[in-house]
């Protein structure tokens, strides 16, 4: 290698990790901001609304994300390809899959929104909708479909400046739809428009977080236009190959985390889903940060692959699995032992199943998080398949248990059926994947998980021990906060100490990272 060319890798490698470090702040901070939003407005709704309206708004909202993910893959794919037409120059392919899959959104929704309106009576019949509430739910549901098929096509857009790595400016659209979005849900709740007003504040945000993208992308990628003569039989083989295999996925993604609301709601009651619910979001919320660290892989991964350097995507895979564990672990230690805190500091009350569900929740959470940075390599390098094998064996398994434990055991048997699921097939797809990329198991298992997982038990034992006892349910907010903030005290001692003590952490990465994310 020449000494220019060396000089460019290095420049190239600092760039990328600069812009992986970016974007990876902007997604937390504003799909965090999006979450917490949501989940400060949730006891307000839970008032205004009432068990059954909030509940018929989870389901909805529930069926909605089926659609929206029900997309062919396309919002994936589109990140990868976007990234790798971009980097490679090619103009006519990048129109190609913007055109394709502006067409295929388009040709998404329409069904979807005509199949609603016509199967309306047995959707709402399924989760045993009152008959005072069947006018406005069956409103709800319509307007969701059209908001969400609305969404989709704006996900084009959003694809686009992802794959060109702007992230920054999709994170500050999302901070804007947020405010507009949860504003609007709180003026239509107080002025009495219940579940048809906020279905229009949703849409509202959608709409103009649509526009301000879209002159965004002018500006980013101007050659990101419609082109019918750029589409070819073979850039729509090679989509359609890497979508369907995301769809399966997707489709995988939805039945682990939405199927039990459903089964709640047919085999036990609406009610049971409010719980479900409740724990849902108060899990998922604080998995925002693991979890949205690692969206930024993908394109950076689709890039290194259209470079075809392995090496990088090697070193990428051990180094991002170390820092999403080194967050991970803790969060999930700390949601466990608060949890109940976090119930009562939340909603003001104890709310029967819902601290329990959190842990179980959690928990899970804390499984699929082991495989976020492979799947991201496998999308990467255009290998999806091995992360469609893992989402067929965890779905089969959690929906044979959660057919036989829901009616036995309520929200308990879902938690269970979810837990065994995951476990299983996280194991099967981390034995699949090394075996794959040529990187040994145990050494990685050493070097990524273990010191986390001791130290975040550590911190964990202490906290609960201080609480007195895993489910111990504070009386009243006041005592709920002072419960959190001694066990975050002790999480970040402990942490810290055993991070930097076992040198899992240094000082001098800890600088790089923060250097790599100011620039």
């Amino acid at each position: 290698m020449s000494a220019s060319n060396l000089s460019a890798d290095r420049s190239s490698a600092g760039g990328l990790g600069a812009t992986i470090a970016r974007n990876a702040l902007f997604t937390v901070i504003s799909r965090l901001t999006f979450f917490f939003a949501w989940a400060l407005v949730t006891p307000y709704m839970l008032g205004v609304l009432g068990e059954d309206r909030f509940a018929i708004w989870t389901l909805f909202f529930a069926l909605s994300g089926y659609f929206q993910i029900f997309d062919l893959g396309l919002s994936q794919a589109l990140v990868k390809y976007v990234a790798q037409f971009s980097a490679a120059g090619d103009t006519r392919g990048l129109r190609g899959v913007v055109t394709m899959g502006t067409f295929a959104y388009i040709g998404l929704a329409t069904p979807v929104v005509i199949g609603l309106a016509l199967f309306q009576r047995p959707v709402l019949d399924a989760i045993h909708t009152p008959q005072a509430l069947r006018a406005e739910a069956g409103w709800t549901l319509i307007g969701i479909a059209i908001v969400i098929g609305l969404n989709n096509l704006s996900g084009v857009i959003t694809a686009v400046l992802s794959g060109r790595q702007r992230m920054d400016i999709t994170s500050r659209v999302l901070l804007l739809v947020t405010a507009i979005q949860v504003g609007g849900a709180i003026l239509a709740l107080r002025t009495g428009g219940g579940l048809r007003g906020m279905v229009v504040a949703y849409g509202l945000g959608v709409l103009i977080g649509a526009l301000i993208s879209f002159r965004a992308m002018r500006t980013v990628e101007p050659e990101a236009r419609l082109d019918i003569s750029s589409m070819s039989r073979s850039l729509f083989g090679e989509l359609f190959r890497f979508g369907s295999a995301l769809q399966i996925t997707n489709l995988g993604t939805f039945i682990q985390f939405q199927l039990d609301k459903f089964l709640l709601a047919h085999l036990v009651s609406l009610a049971m889903v409010t719980r479900y619910e409740l724990a849902s979001r108060l899990a998922l919320a604080a998995w925002a940060l693991p979890t949205f660290l690692i969206i930024p892989l993908v394109p950076a991964v689709s890039q290194l692959g259209s470079l075809a350097d392995h090496d990088r995507i090697l070193r990428l895979y051990t180094r991002a699995s170390r820092y999403i564990a080194a967050v991970a672990f803790p969060v999930a230690g700390f949601m466990i032992a608060t949890a109940s805190a976090l119930i009562v500091a939340w909603l003001g009350t104890s709310y029967s199943g819902a601290a329990i569900g959190t842990v179980g929740i959690i928990s899970f959470l804390l499984l699929t998080m082991l495989t976020g940075v492979g799947t991201s390599v496998c999308r990467g390098l255009g290998a999806p398949w091995m992360e469609v094998q893992y989402h067929v064996v965890g779905t089969l398994i959690h929906v044979g248990l959660s057919l036989w434990l829901i009616p036995r055991m309520g929200i308990n048997g879902a938690l269970i059926a979810q837990f065994i699921s995951g476990a299983v097939s996280v194991s099967f797809f981390l034995w699949r994947l090394h075996r794959w990329i040529q990187v040994p198991f145990g050494p990685w298992l050493r070097g990524v998980i273990v010191t986390p997982l001791a130290v975040s038990i550590t911190a964990a034992v202490l906290a609960i021990v201080w609480r007195g006892g895993l489910l111990a349910a504070p009386a009243g907010r006041v005592a709920a906060w002072f419960d959190i903030v001694r066990a975050m005290a002790v999480f970040a001692i402990v942490i810290v100490a055993g991070y930097f003590a076992t040198r899992f952490l240094t000082w001098e990465e800890v600088r790089n990272l923060g250097r790599s994310t100011r620039a």
